[in-house]
């Protein structure tokens, strides 16, 4: 199919966004890492909760196809663009200031918990909507919420509720993670006799004097969830064309290879941390090579398998 110059100009603009996104949590790591919450304020699971967004997200943009592929591209001032990039500056400062109040104030903040993550969140989301602002323009954006007023309830509302489930099937994080644990320790075990052991139910890695322990948000499960949401997107984006009974049959070995990925990263970061720098792999590293190698996996995997795939 031919897309018309609008969509593929939105196209770039969402790749904008993506490396963006990213390029920005590599410059904040540090601070990142600094003002990281307590678990006894943080009544939410910021990456399960952007997780379901995005499940939602790419479906719900997959079933309107044809709506998006006529978007109508709106040029962006340059002084839009220069207003958000201190807008997000501005909110960035005032983000990290309020989380190192809350570690500073954990007792009190327990008593009112709930008000004070409704700010914090708040603030994060600004942040996110100025950069959003920044790359499509403020009127591309009410062109939407005026286009698109069902869908963004039905994002809401399914949000909600697939962030229940996946919080459900995150409470079998342990048994993934010792998979990942039993998986990466043998492949250390090739370069340097590598420990291993539980901490709780958190499996841990003690290699060339480097450790870390494979707790939640490690085990993979995110990983399966994304690969599943954006297959389901792909698929539900050509479902005239897709030969169901190739799809459902590449649907395993696919989800697999997106967990094993996981087991990559892992690795990959102990190699890292035991030689290079423990700073960098735990901060800069853990959090964003997930995401970057998780799309060039993705990538790669639609690009091979797709004309497969179709109806011949």
């Amino acid at each position: 199919m031919k897309y018309s110059k609008e969509f593929r100009t939105l196209t770039r603009r969402s790749i904008i966004l993506i490396i963006l996104f990213v390029g920005i949590q590599l410059i904040l790591s540090g601070i990142i890492a600094k003002t990281q919450l307590p678990s006894e304020i943080k009544p939410f699971g910021m990456d399960d909760l952007a997780l379901a967004t995005i499940f939602i997200v790419v479906i719900i943009l997959a079933i309107n196809k044809e709506k998006i592929i006529r978007v109508k591209e709106y040029k962006i001032n340059k002084w839009e663009r220069i207003i958000s990039i201190i807008g997000m500056i501005i909110t960035f400062i005032i983000y990290f200031q309020y989380k190192k109040y809350l570690i500073s104030n954990v007792d009190y903040v327990k008593n009112y918990l709930y008000v004070f993550t409704t700010i914090e969140y708040t603030i994060l989301f600004l942040a996110l909507f100025l950069l959003i602002t920044m790359i499509y323009g403020i009127r591309m954006i009410i062109n939407v919420y005026k286009n698109y007023k069902k869908e963004i309830i039905i994002i809401i509302l399914g949000t909600i509720i697939l962030y229940l489930v996946i919080k459900e099937f995150q409470k079998l994080w342990p048994y993934f993670s010792g998979i990942v644990g039993i998986s990466v320790k043998w492949l250390l075990d090739l370069i340097s006799p590598t420990t291993f052991y539980y901490l709780g139910e958190i499996p841990v890695l003690h290699f060339e004097g480097f450790a870390i322990g494979i707790a939640e948000t490690c085990s993979g499960i995110a990983s399966i969830l994304l690969f599943t949401a954006l297959y389901i997107a792909g698929l539900a984006w050509d479902w005239k064309i897709i030969n169901k009974k190739k799809a459902l049959l590449l649907y395993l070995p696919a989800v697999i290879g997106a967990f094993a990925l996981n087991i990559i990263r892992i690795f990959m970061m102990m190699i890292i941390g035991a030689y290079i720098s423990e700073s960098f792999a735990i901060n800069a590293f853990h959090t964003n090579a997930s995401l970057i190698l998780f799309l060039i996996y993705y990538t790669l995997f639609w690009k091979i398998s797709y004309k497969w795939m179709i109806k011949k």
